[in-house]
């Protein structure tokens, strides 16, 4: 029997909107398996570069796909960049993202328990995050990218159900 993994993760993004991004991944310790789905929604084929990156903003690596027309493609991200020293991080991808879309699976190896993020194909300095879910059993969660070269001052406010 599996049980779902009680925590939801969000994702912010800020920076360029000329790329999109897997904003978390991780395998620390062996306890994650971590995966990418990357889909090519037309009949045109399509040129991707994913690039990995730390959660300090050190590139790690990068590799080039080409998705035929309607094609996807699913790969633990420590199989599609094998030598990656950190074990955790983001992804950004480049190239013609009009018709690509994506999603990123974590599964907690002990459990079964899973949860995914979507490919972020839009930024904003401004979002709003609804519905955070914090009780015994159920957490949530949120990764921020900082895709630019740029030191970002984060402000956060939190607003609990009941106005206050």
């Amino acid at each position: 029997m599996k049980f779902i993994l009680p925590f939801v993760l969000f994702a912010l993004t800020y920076g360029q909107n000329d790329r999109a991004y897997l904003p978390h991944y991780t395998f620390v310790g062996g306890h994650w398996k971590t995966e990418f789905t990357i889909a090519n929604m037309n009949s045109v084929p399509t040129f991707l570069t994913i690039t990995a990156w730390s959660d300090q903003g050190t590139a790690l690596g990068e590799l080039r796909w080409e998705l035929d027309g309607f094609e996807s493609r699913t790969q633990l991200v420590s199989e599609a960049f094998p030598n990656l020293l950190e074990q955790r991080g983001w992804l950004q991808l480049s190239g013609d993202l009009a018709n690509v879309r994506g999603t990123m699976t974590f599964e907690f190896r002990q459990t079964g328990g899973a949860t995914s993020l979507p490919l972020v194909l839009s930024t904003s300095s401004d979002q709003v995050l609804v519905g955070l879910d914090h009780r015994p059993g159920q957490n949530s969660g949120f990764a921020i990218v900082n895709p630019t070269a740029t030191d970002l001052q984060i402000e956060m406010q939190l607003v609990g159900t009941d106005g206050s």
